[in-house]
């Protein structure tokens, strides 16, 4: 209620209120002047003038307030409110004993005892650690333990290795020295057997794969900022035959034969400027995870070899960023928390040639646009205005629904295009239109978790993919234009059941349902031809996996299987997955994987000229006859020893892929228009050396592998693959000083195969007249990187991180495919694709 000068004007003619209204206002009055006043009180007076605007009456002993002051309360609304800031600022106890008095004593401490023990065995849990709000204490042997605590309502902590936190508030505990249980935790079973593989932050893991935390990761020769592809790409039996992110080769296969996917979500595309560098952000990207063998069977095909790239699932409680540019490009990166509950990510990179040239930009354009219609249109025809643009954008949503229910939902596009114009004198007319191709990815994705209890944990997976590569090629002086269009469509749903059984036994099973479309258009102008295929392909499997691990960590292994059912072709496959690890000395192991995998899409090579001859790549779908299901068999063994700073480990293996299409392996030579079935079989050793010294980590990689097709429909019926590289040597060092790391590398590998013309006898009746297929070799390869990083901080709370690197300092001409075509006259011409010569890099990083 207010009462203002005009309420007590108004009440002055009625003489018994007179009175009250205007004590009442100079009550009010001195009300407000008290609670502007900055000069402390004596408690007792501001106790009188409470009391006299609320229906209660302090109670005290005089020497409980003696000499206490305080300033008036600044709000006087709520008595509740009053009290709580009295016993703040004297330090008292304000207790309301009935509905019209309050005690005011002074602070008790509360004694507060108890004996820890675990709830299994009841036995009792020494060094178990209690904390109140201002002090912590650990029990005894017997699980004893006692604590002053200034007030009976404090929130304890009781935590110890091996069991739940406890977070309790005191006076649900009890006073009388009782009893507290601790639940045992069930914690994950240990994955990382050898740690700092190459360098700090790729773990291998005890299932034969590598682990890659990207948080942690320290530096790699020719790599300042973490390129996820490039970065497997220094591990053993992994190789890019054409040094692009586009082109992974693990153990001989071709990239398509890769299951790669971000957050869950299965990628078609994974390389900006057309494979040079990675689709995907570091900057959202947590950790990777690498499968050669022995892949979980919750994941289906990719034959070759399994990549997952997976976001932070930490709720951020501080809002955190980063802007970083390099000679390519430049990326912003947010984390915004919502609340206490949720947290969204935000990340986003763009191409920097609008804003300037580089001469690194410069470099990786030429070396994508080489031997194509960029470069090499009709003499007739000039091209002019090339423009070239990409960006990525991913967006994660963490919300923490309760504390056993996870919600999180992602986001990703990519975007590559090209555009030029051509133009020409058709007819006396100058005449100008523009050709241009488009390569673009959009992925949305959703998973939720539920965890019933600390045995068993559920998830439901989502997820919408869709790829689209589309060029217009125009032929000026024709008066045409050649359409072409690739689409893949892909919709998932996964649910998992995960049951750990104790320490030693974990079950992990679960149901996928999945479909794939792809659509393929060819069109010459607007009536003269016209190509399209679609084909949609819908499969169901169940899946299982037990792990287990002894108590000593000794032994690990991993056995399962994935049952698929092809309702297009009403087929049934099996898919038994196995690995074990088995430490057999105090420093050695030994290490054995196996797999069995099927695969429905393949990539198909029509033409050198498909898509601008930027990329001739399309993506293809089984229809179980010409394109069947490639099918996968492989086995491998290794060794590991680590001691003292030294890593020894050597792996061998086998594999044998079928059901792979001539169109699909890019050959450039007789067989290139042939549409032929058959399998490749490759075989070989993985061996790495590394030793830490110090601020120094020296390694050595070797590679030794046999990679041979069989065509029985072919005139060569076995010949050496398209990707076969026996030899591979990497030698690198990095020194690391605080904030100041430092790389050096050199890569060699032995020359991959060619086919060339038969010398003194090249061309017969107007074809090429070819010797055996890959008979010959090109040159073997070299490169030798640097890289460097700094980071200091620029003030509190924002981080500067600066580096260069140099890739193929010295300039090494390399050779990466040779292939042979007659001209206009019938002339053969050799035409040679080359690596990236000398190629400088920069970049700047504020994190904040």
């Amino acid at each position: 209620m207010t009462i203002t000068l005009s309420t007590c004007l108004i009440t002055l003619t009625n003489n018994s209120k007179k009175l009250w209204c205007v004590g009442s206002f100079l009550f009010f009055c001195g009300v407000l002047a008290a609670q502007n006043s900055q000069n402390r009180l004596p408690l007792v007076s501001i106790l009188n003038t409470i009391q006299s605007q609320f229906p209660y009456t302090f109670t005290y002993a005089d020497d409980v307030v003696f000499g206490k002051e305080a300033l008036f309360p600044p709000d006087t609304s709520s008595f509740n409110v009053v009290l709580t800031y009295l016993e703040k600022e004297t330090g008292l106890t304000f207790t309301v004993v009935d509905d019209s008095f309050v005690a005011i004593t002074a602070k008790r401490k509360v004694l507060f005892c108890g004996y820890i023990k675990s709830f299994d065995d009841k036995f009792p849990i020494a060094n178990c650690l209690v904390k109140s709000e201002n002090t912590s204490v650990t029990t005894d042997d017997k699980g004893y333990f006692e604590l002053t605590l200034s007030k009976n309502r404090e929130l304890l902590t009781i935590q110890s290795p091996g069991y739940e936190i406890l977070h309790k508030p005191s006076y649900t505990l009890g006073t009388a020295c009782g009893t507290i249980y601790l639940n045992p935790t069930i914690e994950k079973l240990p994955e990382v057997i050898l740690k700092n593989y190459l360098t700090t932050g790729i773990d291998k893991t005890f299932d034969g794969n590598f682990l890659l935390d990207l948080e942690k990761f320290d530096i790699l020769p020719g790599v300042i900022e973490t390129d996820v592809l490039k970065t497997i790409q220094a591990l053993p039996g992994i190789q890019s035959a054409n040094e692009t992110v586009s082109n992974i080769n693990i153990r001989g296969g071709t990239h398509d034969q890769n299951l790669i996917l971000w957050d869950g979500i299965k990628m078609y595309q994974s390389g900006h400027f057309f494979g040079l560098i990675s689709a995907f952000d570091p900057n959202s990207t947590k950790t990777v995870r690498l499968f050669k063998n022995g892949t979980d069977p919750a994941y289906t095909d990719g034959v070759s070899g399994t990549i997952l790239m997976e976001t932070d699932d930490t709720i951020t409680s501080d809002f955190l960023g980063s802007w970083s540019i390099n000679q390519i490009n430049t990326s912003g990166f947010l984390d915004i928390p919502i609340g206490k509950k949720s947290s969204l990510q935000l990340s986003g990179r763009k191409a920097i040639n609008e804003l300037i040239e580089t001469s690194t930009y410069s470099q990786f354009f030429k070396r994508t646009l080489q031997n194509t219609e960029l470069i090499e249109n009709d003499e007739e025809v000039t091209n002019s205005d090339i423009q070239f643009d990409f960006h990525d954008t991913s967006l994660r949503w963490l919300y923490a629904i309760t504390e056993k229910d996870q919600l999180r939902i992602n986001f990703i596009h990519i975007d590559n295009e090209l555009k030029f114009t051509e133009a020409a004198n058709v007819a006396g007319i100058n005449t100008s239109k523009e050709s241009n191709l488009k390569q673009s990815s959009l992925a949305f994705g959703l998973n939720y978790q539920r965890e019933w209890s600390k045995q068993w944990q559920t998830s439901l997976s989502i997820y919408d993919t869709s790829y689209l590569l589309e060029s217009i090629n125009v032929n000026i002086l024709d008066d045409l234009a050649f359409f072409q269009s690739n689409k893949v469509a892909e919709t998932s749903a996964k649910v998992q059941v995960t049951y750990r059984i104790n320490q030693s036994f974990s079950l992990n099973s679960g149901y996928q349902w999945l479909e794939t479309a792809v659509s393929d258009i060819n069109e010459l102008g607007v009536e003269l031809f016209r190509e399209r295929r679609d084909r949609v392909i819908r499969s169901h499997s169940i899946f299982s996996n037990l792990q287990y691990q002894s108590n000593s960590s000794n032994t690990r292994f991993k056995t399962g299987f994935r049952y698929q059912y092809n309702e297009k072709f009403a087929t049934y496959t099996l898919e038994p997955r196995w690995s074990l690890y088995q430490k057999v000395a105090p420093n050695w192991a030994l290490e054995f994987s196996g797999e069995f995998k099927n695969q429905y899409t393949a990539h198909n090579i029509n033409f050198q000229t498909d898509f601008l001859g930027v990329e001739k790549r399309r993506w293809v779908l089984s229809d179980n006859e010409g394109l069947p299901i490639v099918k996968a068999k492989q086995v491998s063994t290794g060794v590991h020893f680590d001691k003292r700073g030294w890593l020894f480990s050597t792996e061998g293996y086998y594999k044998k892929v079928s059901g792979i299409n001539t169109k699909s392996q890019g050959f450039l030579n007789q067989y290139s228009s042939e549409n032929e079935v058959g399998s490749y079989t490759t075989y070989g050793i993985d061996i790495l050396i590394n030793k830490s010294i110090g601020n120094f980590r020296i390694w050595n990689n070797y590679m030794w592998a046999q990679n041979d097709y069989t065509f029985d429909s072919l005139e060569d019926k076995n010949f050496p693959n398209t990707i076969d590289i026996r030899h591979a040597v990497t030698l690198g060092t990095s020194y690391t000083l605080k904030s100041f790391k430092m790389a050096m590398g050199l890569n060699w590998r032995s020359a991959l195969p060619t086919t060339r013309p038969i010398v003194g006898d090249e061309v017969r009746n107007g074809i090429i007249n070819y010797e055996a297929a890959h008979a010959s070799r090109i040159t073997n390869y070299l490169r030798y990187d640097v890289s460097a990083t700094y980071a200091f901080l620029l003030r509190k709370g924002i981080k500067m991180h600066t580096g260069f690197s140099v890739w193929n300092l010295l300039n090494k001409r390399n050779i990466l495919k040779e292939y042979y075509q007659l001209d206009a006259n019938e002339d053969l011409q050799r035409e040679l694709e080359q690596a990236l010569g000398i190629t400088p890099n920069f970049f700047l990083k504020v994190a904040f």
